[in-house]
């Protein structure tokens, strides 16, 4: 095939799926080392990949407000113009890792001359690429993603996870303050503090999520504190960990 100059990926959510594109994303980037890459993302998932120095352009989406019965017009036209500035960027290869159609028309809507996705998408997202690939459904994701790689070319043997420079935080106070732990929740003086596990017991669905009760046993057995991270609707699970 020609070799891309300008390459989108669409992986919008969620955050586990997210990291699981970042080997595809590591090989693609060695194939193509002078390809412009782009990745277009739902909002909320982006601080995961700002920055990334193998990311030219992220693209942020503002899925939930779309779903607001009160912004339907807005959105649309939102939507339009997110459409119409992705076709302008004139990519000439886009890999839809997300496999629904709502990714497929996106994709589509690009123009892009090769469109690149699994052959069992789901939605008919399918038929919306130029170029479709076995995936298969008993399989790790990671390896699932590479076989789209492997189909472009790219050396498949090394996978490696390429995230983002994290900002490093100097002490457990500097963490602990922005989460507005309560001041009985962690000791700060206690040395021990200086070694610490970080335990996130949120996940988006039920079937996805440990019980409580395991964490906390887990949480009993290991030789450090613990600190619980979270949203707000993980705070009853929190608790009872």
């Amino acid at each position: 095939m020609r070799i891309p100059e300008k390459i989108l990926i669409i992986k919008p959510s969620s955050l586990g799926d997210i990291v699981h594109s970042l080997p595809f994303l590591d090989v693609v980037r060695k194939r193509f080392r002078k390809a412009e890459i782009h990745w277009l993302v739902f909002r909320g998932f982006e601080s995961l990949l700002e920055g990334h120095p193998m990311i030219d352009r992220l693209w942020v989406i503002d899925k939930e407000s779309w779903k607001k019965i009160d912004r339907a017009w807005a959105a649309l036209g939102e939507i339009s113009v997110i459409m119409k500035e992705l076709r302008k960027e004139r990519f000439n290869l886009v890999v839809d890792l997300q496999g629904l159609l709502r990714s497929g028309l996106i994709a589509a809507a690009t123009g892009a001359p090769m469109r690149v996705g699994f052959s069992e998408a789901r939605e008919g997202s399918r038929f919306l690429y130029t170029h479709r690939v076995a995936g298969g459904k008993n399989i790790h994701a990671v390896d699932r993603y590479l076989k789209i790689a492997e189909f472009l070319g790219c050396d498949i043997s090394k996978v490696s996870f390429p995230f983002p420079p994290f900002k490093k935080l100097s002490s457990v106070e500097s963490m602990v303050e922005p989460l507005k732990l309560q001041p009985s929740s962690v000791d700060l003086s206690d040395s021990s503090m200086t070694e610490y596990v970080v335990l996130v017991p949120g996940a988006r669905w039920k079937t996805k999520r440990w019980p409580a009760s395991r964490f906390g046993e887990l949480a009993s057995l290991l030789p450090y504190r613990s600190v619980i991270v979270g949203g707000k609707s993980d705070m009853a699970v929190a608790n009872e960990i």
